[in-house]
């Protein structure tokens, strides 16, 4: 064959003649060979113009390539170092938890984060240990191997501790129950208070002199009163200790004050 001044076809010609050398020449494929096998999906992964098909880079990762049988969903212990997050799987950073935060709004954002992530009890109990911060780490240092062990567990502690939800509902129990109670005292004519309201305005509207102890009038209308000033000259005899009482005005004032009974 003659020599031809273009290298490329100088090249093209070499590599064949030494591929016919070899007994491979056969296994070269042309344009059109190529173009049939695209069209039958007659290539391996790696040959698909050089992009990977990524079910077949799962089933290679996964140990999945030709294999049946209950074994076939373990991954496979490679030598390359980690690989990143098992393929399917959404991870998403839940926020830290303080005391500052409200808990039903946390937990809630926390089951949405695992949720995503397909997360196992023990990858949520581990996840929730290492999102507390400030006083609820130090609550959930302070619980026991076996509630730091289970997941509900935890939830319902630190639900107790720092929820806000149930300790709204029991103040406004309370309360209710106090409104029912004054009602019914009210309706059953009580003070709530302590006294009897019926037996408060009994006493006010029943005053008695306490010289004749008449209900028909006070001490400054009594006839006794009256009788005893008019005898005794400026004094009277108290009818209760038969002590003598002084009946001058300024006297009675200056003993007893203005507001006095024996005051005129």
């Amino acid at each position: 064959m003659a020599s031809s001044p273009d290298p490329e076809i100088s090249f093209k010609c070499v590599q064949e003649q030494e591929l016919n050398e070899s007994g491979q020449g056969g296994a070269v494929q042309t344009d059109e060979e190529f173009s049939d096998a695209v069209e039958k999906d007659e290539l391996i992964p790696y040959e698909r113009n050089g992009f990977h098909d990524a079910e077949e880079d799962d089933d290679i990762l996964r140990g999945r390539k030709g294999r049946d049988g209950p074994h076939s969903e373990r991954p496979m212990v490679m030598s390359c170092g980690y690989l990143g997050p098992v393929l399917g799987r959404f991870y998403m950073k839940p926020d830290h938890f303080s005391v500052d935060e409200d808990w039903d709004e946390y937990i809630s954002h926390f089951e949405s984060c695992a949720k995503l992530g397909r997360w196992s009890l023990e990858e949520k109990v581990l996840t929730l240990a290492a999102c507390l911060r400030g006083v609820a780490r130090i609550f959930y240092v302070s619980l026991t191997t076996t509630e730091k062990s289970s997941y509900s567990m935890i939830i319902k502690k630190l639900q107790q501790r720092f929820g806000n939800s149930q300790p709204h509902k029991s103040i406004q129990e309370t309360l209710q129950k106090v409104v029912e109670r004054l009602d019914r005292l009210e309706k059953k004519g009580l003070n709530p208070f302590g006294r009897d309201r019926s037996f408060s305005s009994h006493q006010q509207g029943n005053k008695v002199c306490f010289l004749c102890k008449s209900a028909d009038h006070f001490f400054r209308k009594c006839p006794l009163y009256n009788k005893n000033k008019a005898e005794n000259g400026g004094y009277r005899r108290d009818q209760r200790n038969r002590d003598v009482v002084p009946n001058d005005n300024k006297c009675n004032q200056q003993i007893q004050g203005n507001d006095s009974p024996l005051a005129v």
